[in-house]
């Protein structure tokens, strides 16, 4: 299966899972800190029994300082983000916060020449014009919306995550994925509890009951989502490619926002956005 397919697999997993997550915060049954630990224990538990029944081992595995210099970055890097993002879910709508977040292609573009990934005109052009489209839902002079603090969360997060995108791809492409991902995984977890001041017994207040297996569930498809994406960087997906291919999750996130959590302001602007999200998304396959 080549990149395209298994980013794609991967960018509609994390939708649901975005989807899900948002009505667990929406509804103040959880705190985003506790989501996020409670998602990554849950998978790096199913990680390392995977990791142990299959024989595997890290004998064979050989680290730089360059190595593991990234691998520090790119876990802090994510903890962050993840933490600002989340916030961001509970804060503001989850259409507004989702399209926030489709600017990350413009900004991989600009890192991607930085990192020695040229862009082609046609990147150029779709980031450009989903940027601008997006830009103008907070700049319509009748019906605009206000730009709040969850919207800065948001913003936030997404310069991080593009950093750690870039990390991502250099990490994947000199170490196991299972390896990475496992271990990644886990010091991401302690990272987020250390940054976010998450104690066990908050985790443990939360996994009960229906909403043990709701969240089990969401944790699940986190996994699949994270696992389908980094093999997509090592069969030759590029980064800034692949994060405008993600705006097929948004444009579903934003419909999804409209329907189940009516969130009604500017919906015909919202939608207009998600056009032009997937027209660029055509543009990227076409390539």
């Amino acid at each position: 299966m080549n990149w395209f397919w298994l980013a794609l697999v991967a960018i509609l997993l994390n939708a649901c899972n975005t989807v899900g997550s948002k009505k667990l915060l929406a509804s103040r049954a959880v705190e985003p800190g506790v989501l996020l630990i409670v998602y990554r224990v849950i998978t790096a538990i199913v990680l390392w029994i995977y990791f142990f029944a299959s024989g595997n081992s890290f004998a064979d595995i050989q680290l730089t300082s360059g190595i593991v210099f990234v691998f520090i970055l790119n876990v802090f890097a994510f903890s962050i983000a993840n933490l600002l993002y989340y916030q961001a879910l509970k804060r503001a709508d989850l259409s507004e916060v989702v399209l926030i977040m489709a600017t990350q292609p413009f900004i991989a573009v600009g890192m991607g020449t930085f990192f020695s990934e040229p862009p082609t005109l046609l990147k150029i052009i779709a980031g450009v014009a989903s940027f601008s489209a997006i830009a103008s839902l907070y700049t319509h002079e009748k019906h605009r919306i206000h730009w709040r603090f969850g919207h800065t969360m948001a913003l936030g997060a997404v310069i991080i995550f593009t950093i750690g995108g870039f990390s991502d791809k250099f990490l994947v492409l000199r170490l196991p994925l299972l390896h990475f991902t496992m271990v990644g995984i886990t010091a991401n977890a302690v990272a987020i509890a250390a940054i976010g001041s998450v104690s066990l017994r908050q985790v443990r207040d939360v996994m009960r009951g229906r909403q043990a297996v709701v969240l089990f569930a969401l944790g699940l498809l986190l996994l699949a989502s994270a696992l389908l994406y980094l093999q997509a960087y090592v069969v030759g997906g590029q980064v800034s490619q692949m994060l405008l291919l993600s705006y097929a999750g948004t444009a579903i996130t934003v419909i999804a926002g409209i329907m189940l959590f009516k969130e009604q302001k500017q919906i015909l602007h919202k939608l207009t956005v998600a056009a032009v999200i997937f027209l660029s998304l055509l543009l990227v396959y076409r390539t």
